[in-house]
């Protein structure tokens, strides 16, 4: 069994697209609602965090055992701080006692060359947006925590997949969304098979008590109406009211044509209308 290089310091924990994470005692610029949804992993259940953290870094040395290490090939992106085709121990030594400014590209670089210190960089550095975007989808904590586990267990064993190591966070994200979407459309098929009981939503967890009323009114009303819809029409709206993604950026993430994300925002957004017309 090789032997893995010391790991650093754990840098701390940083959202590295902090306008989807809800991080209200570190003010910044934020998209859409997700500012004012309460799904802040720092919020009263501070465990949420720790408890993802212990469980994934006891599973990431068996998920990414078998992982491939191959280096990309010519025409990667150019602005990895650790050269790929030249990684040795110094490097790496030199680069881990200050992987808090190292890039994502450097960082999945390194971790795809297999150590383990580089991987668990990655997950502090990008846990509490996984966290934030999977409660706001789900909304719900416990779901939340196995959708954040699996999404990075799937990341970090599919490395050598990613063509722009720099693009880790929005490639992340896309695999978060769209694994929440096969949660959902499961579910749903357990609840009309009654197999599952269609547990409804409380908006008032999910929405903050500091939200203007208008806001909070209508994240009530998109919460209140999500366990109605079929999932795609569910993560859509969602993205589009919650997080403020562009159309294009949906799309992406959730793998779908741009003409569908427009068919299904049509539809989550009409009832939405309606609803809202009733208050």
């Amino acid at each position: 069994m090789p032997t893995l290089m010391p790991r650093p310091t754990p840098i701390p924990n940083r959202p590295s697209r902090p306008e989807l994470v809800v991080i209200r005692s570190e003010p910044g610029p934020r998209r859409g609602n997700a500012a004012v949804a309460n799904t802040d992993p720092s919020e009263p259940t501070s465990t949420l965090t720790s408890t993802v953290t212990s469980t994934l870094t006891g599973r990431l040395a068996g998920a990414t055992a078998g992982v491939k290490r191959d280096m990309p090939q010519a025409g990667s992106p150019p602005h990895a701080a650790i050269d790929s085709t030249a990684i040795n121990s110094a490097a790496i030594n030199n680069a881990a006692t200050s992987n808090a400014t190292m890039s994502d590209a450097a960082l999945v670089e390194a971790a795809r060359a297999g150590h383990m210190w580089a991987q668990e960089a990655l997950f502090h550095r990008h846990s509490r947006m996984v966290l934030g975007l999977s409660q706001r989808i789900l909304a719900g904590r416990d779901d939340a925590e196995d959708l954040a586990q699996d999404a990075f267990i799937y990341a970090l064993g599919r490395l050598d997949t990613l063509n722009n190591p720099q693009a880790f966070s929005s490639w992340l994200g896309s695999i978060v969304v769209r694994t929440a979407s096969k949660r959902l459309r499961r579910q749903r098929l357990m609840v009309r098979l009654g197999l599952r009981r269609n547990e409804p939503i409380d908006p008032n967890t999910l929405v903050s008590r500091t939200a203007p009323s208008d806001v909070g009114a209508e994240l009530r009303v998109v919460y209140s109406l999500l366990n109605n819809m079929p999932a795609e029409q569910r993560v859509a709206l969602v993205l589009r009211r919650v997080e403020g993604m562009e159309l294009k950026e949906i799309a992406e993430h959730m793998g779908l044509s741009l003409a569908t994300v427009k068919r299904r925002l049509s539809d989550a957004e009409g009832r939405l209308d309606r609803a809202m017309l009733c208050l």
